[in-house]
C-alpha cells in the first residue's frame, strides 16, 4: 500500500524573512490571537490534559502522518512531517518518508533520525505511554536513507500509519524533547518543525507566545501567535466578546447566542464531534450487570441534555450509543437505542432483583438504598448542568446522585489515584478527543479516544462480549479496506450499543469563535478550522490575511468580571487531596416517571449553578496534571 500526497503539502500563503521575527517587529494585525483552555501542565502530545495542548503544539510540532480530514476521511498533508509512505502486501513492513528540505526552527534538518528517536522505548514506545502497545509489534525499524524510515513489524497492522499519528498517538519530536524523556513537559525547548514555535513558556503562566520557524516554507502571513490560557470555556467567549482575541476553539453552547449579534464574531459549527459521557467500571457491582447500565440509559433524558446543556448544539447520545455520531457515513443505525423511557428502566431494574419503595427509593436487593456520587469538571460549563440533569433524571428512578465538581486536572487525577473511591462511582466527561472521521480510530475502546480519564482494567463486560468486540477490532487492524472497516465497525457498534463500556450522553457540536476585525479568508463550510477537534488545521492558518488596518477596540477580562446569577442551588465545598470539589444539590430532586422535562426555571437554575462553579474556581491556581495512560483530551 502506498499513499502519496494530493495537492500542496503545505500552507500556501504569506513571505517571511529568514531572520527570526521578534515580537516587537510584528504588527499587531499581523497577529493571531487564540484563547484556549486550560493552562496547560504539558505540551507534550504523549502527556497533556485538556484542549489548549493541541490547539497549541499542532502548530509547533507535525504529526509524522497526515490527519485525516474532516468531514469526509481525506488526508490532510498540511499536518504532516512526511510526504509519502507505503506498506508491503500483507501490511508487516512501513516506510515512511520526511518531507524535502523540512527543517527544526533551529535550522537542523528534519531526518530519518528523528522518527527513529522519537518512536523507540527511550520515548514514545515507552511501555508506560504506548497505550496502544505499538512497542510489542514493532522487531524492527531503520533509517533507509536521510529521510525514509522502515518498521518491521511482526503482526499484520493496516493502520500503523493512524497509529503514530498525533491526532491518536505522539507528535514527532526534536532531539532537544526525546532525549529529555516521556515525562518532558517541553515547556522549554522552543524547537518546532511546524510554522510557529513556543518562545519561553513558563509552568503555570497564563500567556503564551509562539513565534515563526524561520525555516518552514511558504510560511503564513502571520507572524506570531499570541495564545491567552484561561480554565474555563466560558471566559473563552468573554475574550472574545470583549475584543481580545482573534479565535476561540470549543466555545461552550450558552455562550454563543449573545455573541452572534456582535460586529466581527462569527461562529463555526462543526457538528457532532465531541462525546459527552458517562463513565462507570464495568466489572464494579451493580455496573457488571447489562441490564443496570441499558436502565441507565433508558433513564437518562438525552434530549433534555442536549437541548439545556448543549443549547441545541448536539445530537442525543441515545440513538448512538455505540460510540459513532449519526452524523458521520460509519454510524450504524442499526443497534439498540434507548428512547427516554423510565418505565422501561424500572422494568429492567426489577428483572436483576431492584425494587422501588413506597417513599420512592431505589433498592438493592439486599434493601440497602441506590446511591452514587457523579462526579464532573468544571472547566467546560455544560458539564456541571448535563451532572445536574441526570440528577434529577435518576431521581425518577429512586437513584439518589450526588454531584461533586472539581477542575478537570484534579478529576484525571483522582481518577489516576482512585481517591474518594472515584474509579467506582460515575463520571461525566465531554472530550473533544474523539476522531469520528477515522473508522478505524472508531473501532477503538472509547475510553483510549474519548479520555482523558483512565481506562479501567475491562473496558467490555461481560467477558463473553469483550472476545466478539476483540475478534473484530483484530479484523479492523487487519484490512485497510473500508467497506470490511465499516462492516467490522458495525458490529462494534452493535457489541457497545447493547453493553455499553461508557454511555454517551450526547455529541455536542464543536463551537469555534473568531472575529474577521484583524483577519479575513477564514474558511467556509465544509472546510474544517479543527482538524480533529482541537487541533488547528495549518491550511487555514496559512490562509488567514490581516485587514488594511488591522485594530479593534479591546476592553480587558478577568475572571472576576463573571456576574452570578441568584439560584435556589444550594453550594457547598469540600476539601479534597487534589484542591476543592464543589457539591451541588438541587433543591427539586425528583421528576415523574413519564419522562416530563423541567421548566424554564430550572434551565436558568442548572445555569446558574455552573456560573457559580466558574466563579468558585476562578482565582483557583492551575495545578499539575495528572494523567491517566493515553493522551486524549
Amino acid at each position: 500500500m502506498s499513499v502519496l500526497p494530493q495537492g500542496n503539502l503545505g500552507p500556501v500563503s504569506g513571505v517571511i524573512s529568514n531572520a527570526q521575527t521578534t515580537s516587537s517587529s510584528c504588527p499587531q494585525n499581523r497577529t493571531l490571537h487564540i484563547v484556549s483552555e486550560p493552562i496547560p501542565n504539558s505540551l507534550n502530545s504523549l502527556d497533556f490534559a485538556g484542549d489548549s495542548p493541541p490547539v497549541i503544539y499542532s502548530m509547533e510540532k507535525l504529526s509524522l502522518t497526515p490527519f485525516p480530514d474532516l468531514p469526509n476521511g481525506s488526508l490532510d498533508w498540511s499536518s504532516a512531517a512526511t510526504d509519502w509512505y507505503s506498506s508491503n502486501a500483507n501490511y508487516t513492513q512501513w516506510t515512511f518518508n520526511i518531507k524535502p528540505g523540512l527543517k527544526w526552527s533551529d535550522g537542523v534538518n528534519v531526518s530519518s533520525q528523528d522518527v527513529l528517536r522519537t518512536f523507540n522505548s527511550s520515548f514514545a514506545f515507552n511501555p508506560q505511554y504506548d497505550f496502544l502497545g505499538i512497542h510489542t509489534e514493532v522487531a524492527k525499524e531503520y533509517a533507509l536513507n536521510s529521510s525514509a524510515t522502515v518498521f518491521v513489524l511482526n503482526k499484520t497492522d493496516a493502520h500503523l500509519p493512524e497509529e503514530l499519528g498525533s491526532f491518536y498517538f505522539a507528535n514527532l519530536e526534536p532531539l532537544n524533547d526525546t532525549s529529555q524523556g516521556p515525562a518532558y513537559n517541553e515547556f522549554g525547548t522552543d524547537v518546532a518543525d511546524g510554522p510557529f514555535y513556543v518562545s519561553g513558556y513558563s509552568s503555570g503562566a497564563t500567556t503564551l507566545v509562539m513565534k515563526p520557524n524561520p525555516y518552514y516554507t511558504p510560511h503564513p502571513a502571520i507572524c506570531e501567535v499570541d495564545v491567552s490560557l484561561v480554565e474555563s470555556t466560558s471566559l473563552e467567549a468573554q475574550f472574545l466578546e470583549a475584543g481580545q482575541t482573534d479565535f476561540a476553539p470549543l466555545l461552550p453552547p450558552g455562550s454563543v447566542s449573545p455573541l452572534l449579534s456582535l460586529p466581527n464574531i462569527h461562529l463555526f459549527d462543526q457538528k457532532g464531534q465531541i462525546a459527552s459521557f458517562l463513565d462507570y467500571n464495568v466489572t464494579e457491582y451493580p455496573f457488571n450487570m447489562t441490564q443496570f447500565k441499558q436502565a441507565l440509559a433508558f433513564g437518562i433524558n438525552d434530549s433534555q441534555i442536549v437541548q439545556q446543556a448543549d443549547f441545541g448544539y448536539g445530537l442525543p447520545g441515545n440513538i448512538a450509543p455505540g460510540g459513532v455520531p449519526s452524523s458521520v457515513p460509519w454510524y450504524n443505525p442499526n443497534t439498540t437505542q434507548y428512547t427516554f423511557n423510565q418505565t422501561e428502566s424500572l422494568k429492567l431494574l426489577q428483572s436483576i432483583g431492584f425494587t422501588k419503595g413506597s417513599d420512592g427509593t431505589l433498592h438493592y436487593p439486599n434493601g440497602t438504598a441506590v446511591t452514587f456520587t457523579l462526579w464532573t469538571d468544571t472547566g467546560k460549563a455544560e458539564d456541571p448542568i448535563a451532572a445536574g440533569i441526570i440528577q434529577q433524571n435518576l431521581a425518577g428512578l429512586g437513584i439518589s446522585i450526588n454531584v461533586q465538581t472539581e477542575t478537570a486536572s484534579n478529576l484525571i487525577g483522582d481518577f489516576g489515584s482512585n481517591a474518594f473511591n472515584i474509579n467506582n462511582e460515575l463520571a461525566l466527561y465531554s472530550s473533544a478527543g474523539a476522531l469520528f472521521s477515522s473508522p478505524w480510530v472508531d473501532a477503538q475502546p472509547e475510553c483510549n479516544v474519548w479520555g482523558p480519564l483512565p481506562c479501567h482494567s475491562n473496558v467490555l463486560w461481560p467477558p463473553s462480549a469483550a472476545k466478539d468486540y476483540q475478534g473484530n477490532l483484530t479484523a479492523v487492524d487487519g484490512t485497510a479496506n473500508l467497506t470490511l472497516e465499516k462492516q467490522y465497525l458495525d458490529n462494534i457498534q452493535a457489541i457497545n450499543a447493547q453493553y455499553l463500556p461508557l454511555l454517551p450522553l450526547a455529541y455536542p457540536d464543536t463551537l469555534i469563535g473568531y472575529s474577521t476585525a484583524r483577519f479575513s479568508n477564514w474558511p467556509s463550510p465544509p472546510s474544517e478550522v479543527l482538524i480533529p477537534p482541537t487541533h488547528m488545521n495549518l491550511t487555514m492558518v496559512a490562509s488567514l490575511t490581516p485587514t488594511s488596518s488591522g485594530t479593534n477596540s479591546t476592553s480587558t477580562v478577568s475572571s472576576s468580571s463573571v456576574t452570578s446569577i441568584e439560584s435556589s442551588a444550594s453550594l457547598t465545598t469540600a476539601t479534597t487531596s487534589s484542591g476543592t470539589a464543589t457539591t451541588l444539590t438541587s433543591t427539586t430532586a425528583s421528576s415523574s416517571s413519564t419522562g416530563s422535562t423541567s421548566t424554564s426555571s430550572q434551565t436558568l437554575l442548572y445555569a446558574a449553578v455552573a456560573v457559580i462553579i466558574i466563579l468558585i474556581i476562578a482565582g483557583v491556581a492551575a495545578t499539575m496534571y495528572r494523567r491517566g495512560r493515553r493522551p486524549r483530551a
